[in-house]
């Protein structure tokens, strides 16, 4: 039996709640979806789209680093999706209240590079990687939540609705430029490149791709900046202009990104 309580939050058609699982009398989340036939086909169709968050976190069910999936109940319209309580920080509210050391922020990193490579074993791109849906718990581990924008090659992609929920700043060029087929763990690896630049910087250095190319064409040397801003040594400025790259194909692949942030560390 679950026992929905507060209310936590409202995205996507849906409420967030926190719950307890009375047979283990332990905290959980339950994400609520009133299904609607406003989009072609039927609820049935909209149900499974909605449940590429379930299908995506089962795929990545031996993971340290992501939400568990619990379970699944459709009743009428609504549909119920049940999930790990954690308790930690967002990493947004995570960068304004806490002062990690700059060898602490660069092992999240790191950690989240591994999973962006469990990620990749499993064909899920999480396509919506940002500073809210990444949970910091007590002990500096980043738990990623938030699938339900997900791309799974079995599932269709995403309808309109869906995709503007998306944070451009964050945001890779190609997820709304391309066809859901051509994006790859490439849009993961450039978001997880903001992140890194509001991480070790303070802020981001563009918020957009309109701002990206103001600045690139402002100041060649962009990169370096960035690095010296990010207190990283001097090689790793050609890396952030990789991981920045507007063309997919010019960024690392996930085990290049590993490398490059081991090398940040002196490792």
């Amino acid at each position: 039996d679950l026992v929905r309580s507060r209310g936590l939050g409202d995205v996507y058609k849906r409420q967030l709640y926190k719950g307890i699982d009375t047979r283990k009398n332990k905290p959980i989340w339950i994400k609520e979806y009133e299904l609607t036939t406003i989009s072609k086909g039927s609820l049935e169709e909209e149900a499974n789209r909605i449940k590429r968050e379930a299908d995506a976190l089962q795929d990545l069910n031996k993971s340290q680093n992501v939400q568990d999936f619990k379970d699944e109940d459709q009743i009428g319209t609504k549909l119920y999706i049940v999930l790990e309580y954690i308790d930690g920080l967002t990493l947004q509210e995570f960068l304004t209240s806490n002062s990690a050391t700059h060898l602490q922020k660069l092992q999240i990193i790191y950690k989240l590079a591994l999973t962006l490579k469990e990620l990749e074993d499993e064909s899920v791109i999480h396509r919506a990687l940002n500073p809210k849906n990444i949970i910091i718990t007590s002990d500096n581990k980043p738990i990623l939540i938030n699938f339900e924008l997900c791309k799974l090659d079995f599932l269709p992609t995403l309808p309109p609705r869906g995709r503007r929920l998306l944070d451009s700043a964050y945001e890779a060029r190609e997820v709304n430029a391309n066809a859901s087929s051509d994006i790859s763990i490439a849009a993961d690896i450039y978001s997880l490149g903001q992140i890194i630049c509001e991480m070790l910087r303070g802020s981001l250095l563009f918020s957009n791709q309109k701002e990206r190319m103001l600045v690139a064409k402002k100041d060649k040397n962009w990169h370096i900046t960035l690095c010296n801003e990010c207190n990283l040594p001097n090689i790793a400025a050609n890396h952030l202009k990789s991981i920045l790259s507007n063309d997919p194909s010019s960024r690392p692949t996930v085990d290049e990104l590993t490398e490059y942030i081991k090398s940040w560390m002196g490792e």
